[in-house]
């Protein structure tokens, strides 16, 4: 086996634990305003949006965006899901 291919149990194909496009590690963001968050990173750092999912509400459910030759992923933040806020304890 080569690269990043593993065998998949049910089937024995081959699968790629890393879509192509994205690197080992991408962040995903959970905002109060995803939609205002998907705006300043296009206009601050030209990032484009590839996918887009709203839930009902009009909130949005997944989204991800290309920034460069980075991924992102980002979800309005929910009670299961909040925002998490860095505190300055976290750096000590």
């Amino acid at each position: 086996m080569q690269g990043n291919a593993s065998i998949n149990p049910t089937n024995q194909m081959p699968t790629k634990p890393i879509r192509d496009g994205f690197h080992a590690i991408t962040p995903y963001l959970f905002a109060q305003g995803a939609s205002r968050l998907i705006e300043f990173i296009s206009a601050a750092f030209g990032g484009e949006v590839t996918f887009r999912k709203a839930r009902p509400d009009g909130a949005i459910m997944h989204a991800e965006m290309r920034v460069g030759d980075s991924m992102l992923m980002l979800a309005d933040a929910t009670p299961p899901l909040p925002c998490f806020y860095p505190h300055s304890e976290w750096a000590a």
